[in-house]
């Protein structure tokens, strides 16, 4: 029964395992919450990639979209598609003009306050460009100290 494992729906996969406790070898199965790339892209253009269980993506869109004050209401919302592949699954939200424009208008923004600040914006999702941020000098001081 070890180590196999076989897809369950909902974003879990089902693994065999062996447990020893009390003094006995028992095996049973156990789910696994899976986790894989999710590419935000409004309007067609690439916003932020995080890992995400892959159920329920249109509230996970919705609810990232209201956190982030992309958009103010669900309202502002105009279609919302998800396109797995083998990389991982691209939601493109479909937002109102008036949001998009602000949503651009931000992340220009924050690349003129990266070239100030010394903060890295790289990247790269699905063929597009989209918005990573590090600070270098924490991410070389964090360096150092792993090695």
């Amino acid at each position: 029964m070890g180590g196999f494992f076989f897809p369950v729906d909902g974003g879990s996969s089902a693994f065999c395992v062996a447990r020893f406790a009390g003094g006995r070898l028992t095996q049973s199965v156990d789910l696994v919450a899976e986790e894989i790339p999710v590419a935000l892209a409004y309007n067609g253009i690439s916003h932020a990639v995080m890992l995400a269980t892959p159920g329920d993506l249109e509230d996970f869109a919705t609810g990232f979209s209201l956190s982030e004050a992309i958009i103010g209401s669900a309202s502002d919302m105009r279609d919302i598609e998800v396109t797995r592949s083998d990389d991982g699954i691209t939601v493109d939200i479909a937002i109102a003009p008036e949001r998009f424009l602000r949503l651009k208008a931000r992340r220009r923004n924050l690349i003129r306050l990266a070239r100030k600040t010394g903060v890295s914006l790289v990247g790269f999702a699905r063929g597009r460009n989209h918005v990573v941020y590090a600070n270098s000098t924490r991410v070389n001081a964090t360096a150092k100290i792993v090695r």
